[in-house]
């Protein structure tokens, strides 16, 4: 059986859509598309990060073991953060102000982001960009 045809078996048994298990992987939807359509399995550290990400294992993923059933949606692997205090939420309010009135300090803000927010950088700018 090709890889394809596991790999969209494993995402129908996890309840995941191309587009969720995009997000959950940090790939664009066209990427999670060509991997259903693949004969072989990707590269061996490109398997064991999709695994990781979707929190199965290789061989659930490779369709040696068969997927678990009535098993819940993957949830979106995120950092937990504690509560922000006030000048935290006062400052990240002063900067959405700062991105939406001063267009051209935009490629500095995103600079920054990136290095506080690594992992949340585009959930961050989508935050910035929404009214």
């Amino acid at each position: 059986m090709p890889f394809g045809d596991k790999f969209r078996a494993v995402l129908r048994a996890h309840g995941l859509t191309q587009l969720r298990a995009a997000e959950l992987l940090e790939m664009d939807q066209s990427t999670v598309s060509y991997y259903c359509n693949l004969d072989r399995p990707p590269r061996p550290h490109t398997l064991q990060y999709i695994a990781e990400r979707l929190d199965i294992s290789e061989a659930e993923l490779r369709g040696e073991k068969a997927p678990s059933v009535a098993k819940k949606p993957v949830a979106a692997k995120t950092a937990t953060f504690p509560p922000p205090d006030q000048s935290v939420c006062r400052a990240l309010h002063q900067l959405k102000r700062r991105w939406k009135k001063k267009a051209h300090d935009r490629d500095t803000i995103r600079h920054l982001i990136a290095a506080l927010f690594p992992d949340d950088y585009e959930r961050v700018l989508t935050w910035l960009e929404r009214p």
